[in-house]
């Protein structure tokens, strides 16, 4: 049997190195490239007998599609570079499991037993996804623990996933920490908006909505967070056992625990950049301990980040004040530049300035 690379790209070069010692390389197929591709030629895509596909490109399921429309059969007839050779795993969740996904990836011991399929994020899901038909391949199920009463409904839900997987599948559930830590962001409320003009915000700042509605000014806003009074002790330590109860409620769930962690760094470390945004920290953290439990050397490359921070936001004066946050914000957003920013790392001032515009949009 042949094999074809899909992508004449960088990702097809490094497949074409990785295997051409090994298995017989026919050549490349690729939508938009002629020619030829170190030497071997480039065809547009059609149905061909006897050759296996390694898809070598991202947006792969765009390609999928097209491969499917052309009579080939995924897993039978090719299937994506990342688990060729390899034992599949999948994993499930929001954007805090896709950072996971590209720690493990790093992972060279990980990396050498298992590839990860691209299995969608929830929230990019298609309904029409042939998910059974994927899980039921699956060596490695590594998920959130989605909860039935998600967002995206109950279809959703972890159960309903692991119904399709083989019993022979390994399964392991990691923390699902998305919307848990309310005591650090008391301002930020699911959003209501039926239409936002740009997105700032992973939530409502309902504090600056009601304080511009009521004509209050910039320096005025800004004075309210940093210089506190918006809330009271109690109020902030009543969220605070809140989120220890719902954490240690949740973590029975979860094979990978992470509270202990938690409650010894939250004071010293940004663990969380918004309401439903871990920090790379974190995320560090949970790796680290999924491959030590999955048996592999725990090895996270430090040098390696995952941008997570596109919607930071900044802590009020009177949340650092009650639970004693050390460390500092003086900007935010230094990985992950908001749309309407360009060289600039967001500072108080230039956040109260997007803020009061997002809500003037909003608000119309």
């Amino acid at each position: 049997m042949d094999y074809v690379i899909f992508g004449a790209g960088m990702i097809g070069e490094r497949v074409l190195i990785q295997y051409y010692n090994t298995y017989k390389i026919a050549g490349f197929l690729d939508n938009y490239k002629e020619g030829d591709f170190h030497g071997y030629p480039i065809e547009k895509p059609s149905y061909k007998e006897n050759i296996f596909l390694i898809v070598a490109a991202n947006k792969y399921f765009e390609i999928r599609r097209q491969l499917l429309q052309l009579g080939y059969k995924e897993f039978e007839n090719f299937v994506p570079y990342q688990i060729f050779e390899k034992k599949m795993a999948v994993t499930y969740g929001n954007c805090h499991i896709g950072a996971v996904r590209e720690y493990l990836e790093c992972n060279k011991e990980f990396s050498r037993e298992y590839g990860i399929y691209p299995f969608p994020l929830i929230q990019n899901l298609p309904q029409e996804l042939e998910t059974e038909e994927i899980l039921s391949r699956c060596n490695l199920f590594i998920h959130q623990s989605i909860r039935k009463e998600n967002r995206y409904g109950m279809q959703y839900a972890s159960e309903n996933m692991i119904n399709y997987l083989p019993a022979s599948c390994r399964i392991v559930s990691i923390p699902n920490l998305y919307g848990l830590p309310k005591c650090f962001f008391p301002q930020i409320e699911v959003s209501r908006k039926k239409k936002e003009v740009f997105s700032f915000l992973s939530g409502d700042e309902v504090n600056v909505e009601k304080w511009i509605e009521e004509g209050k000014s910039k320096q005025e806003i800004i004075c309210y967070m940093e210089k506190g009074g918006v809330y009271t002790k109690d109020e902030i330590l009543q969220l605070w056992e809140k989120f220890r109860e719902k954490l240690l409620l949740r973590e029975e769930e979860w094979d990978i625990k992470i509270s202990d962690y938690i409650f010894e760094h939250y004071k010293t470390k940004q663990l969380f950049y918004d309401l439903f945004h871990i920090s790379d920290i974190l995320v560090k953290e949970i790796t680290k301990r999924l491959l030590i439990y999955l048996g592999y050397n725990g090895e996270v490359h430090s040098d390696t980040l995952i941008k997570l921070d596109g919607a930071e936001i900044f802590l009020y004066r009177d949340v650092r004040d009650f639970l004693e946050i050390e460390y500092e914000q003086k900007y935010i957003r230094k990985h992950t530049k908001s749309s309407s920013l360009t060289n600039i790392d967001m500072d108080l001032k230039e956040y109260v300035n997007q803020l009061y515009r997002y809500v003037m949009f909003s608000i119309r």
